[in-house]
This record gives structure tokens, C-alpha cells and sequence, in this order.
């Protein structure tokens, strides 16, 4: 059994409801600087769309597996945060020609699960924390899922490690959903 093979087998996925949709919790860190890491993607208007993105982001530097699932609207991406960061791994879902032409466009937010998150106070002090990121456009607060979803801006190298440390510091625990 290679170690690829093993880090796969660890992770059992856990089906839960997150956006008002079923999605699938990974969430650990892989390796030092592996994650596997939820994103939602808006812009999949038909089950072709996954194949689009699923291609482009599979020829992306640092990306090792990609699954995006149309009924969802959401992608498991594997990959390795010294090569390629969150932010970055949005920007290259950005950047993937719409199958429909110039003026539609996929956008992905990373999601991440924040147990603490149970009430609009706590979601609004994770928003301000999040905020404050150099990078960061937009954090929407799910507390009934204890969830957060953070969408990027256009540029800079914003890592999921640097995104739990800040709501860390903000006094809540976080990890990969």
C-alpha cells in the first residue's frame, strides 16, 4: 500500500447538510502540507461544468485530486499549500473559461467548519476575524451548520492554515470542512 493509498483510506467521509445541501466532511489536514478541502462553486449550470473545472484544476501545479460534484455545487480538492494556497486554488477556479461562454464565470469559497460558530454573535466575531485577512472578500457565517465559507479576492497566497490561525487568535477552533 503506498502512502497516497493510506492517506486516502484515513479519511472517512461524513455526510452533512451545509448551504441548505448535502455535503461531505472531510475535514483533517492530510500531511504537513497537504489539506483536502471543501469549496463551493458557483456557476455549474450543468453536470458538464464539473468536467470543465474538474480538467483545469487537475493541470494546476499543487492540485493532487479533484472531485466537483453538479448536484452540490461543491469540489473536494486535494492539495499541497506549499505549491499552491487556498486563495490560489479559488483563483484558478476563477480563471476556468465558462463552458458558456465569456460573460458567465465559476467562483469558488472555501468552507470550513468552525464547531464554536452557534449563534449570529459568534458568526459576526468569525466574520470580523476573517475580515481582517489580508485577501479575504467576503465570509458568509452558517451557524446553524457551524460553518463558515470564505470567498477570495482576486489575488495574493491566503492559506487555510493562515485562516484557522486568525480565528483562532479570535478565540475559536477551526479546521478544513
Amino acid at each position: 500500500m503506498t502512502y497516497r493509498q493510506l492517506k486516502i483510506m484515513i479519511l472517512g467521509p461524513l455526510t452533512i447538510q451545509v448551504f441548505g445541501i448535502v455535503v461531505m466532511m472531510t475535514g483533517d489536514v492530510i500531511g504537513e502540507e497537504t489539506v483536502k478541502q471543501t469549496f463551493v462553486v458557483q456557476g455549474l449550470h450543468c453536470p458538464p461544468c464539473t468536467n470543465t473545472v474538474e480538467a483545469a484544476l487537475k493541470r494546476t501545479k499543487g492540485i493532487e485530486a479533484v472531485k466537483v460534484d453538479w448536484r452540490t455545487k461543491n469540489a473536494w480538492i486535494t492539495f499541497d499549500e506549499s505549491l499552491i494556497s487556498a486563495q490560489q486554488v479559488a483563483q484558478a477556479v476563477a480563471v476556468t473559461p465558462h463552458m458558456m461562454g465569456r460573460s458567465m464565470h465559476y467562483q469558488a469559497s472555501l468552507a470550513l467548519k468552525v464547531p464554536e460558530l452557534k449563534d449570529e454573535a459568534a458568526a459576526k466575531k468569525a466574520k470580523t476575524a476573517l475580515g481582517d485577512v489580508p485577501g479575504v472578500a467576503a465570509v458568509y457565517a452558517y451557524p446553524q451548520q457551524q460553518s463558515l465559507a470564505v470567498r477570495f479576492n482576486g489575488t495574493g497566497k491566503v492559506t487555510t492554515a493562515e485562516l484557522i490561525a486568525a480565528l483562532k487568535k479570535a478565540g475559536f477552533e477551526a479546521a478544513p470542512f
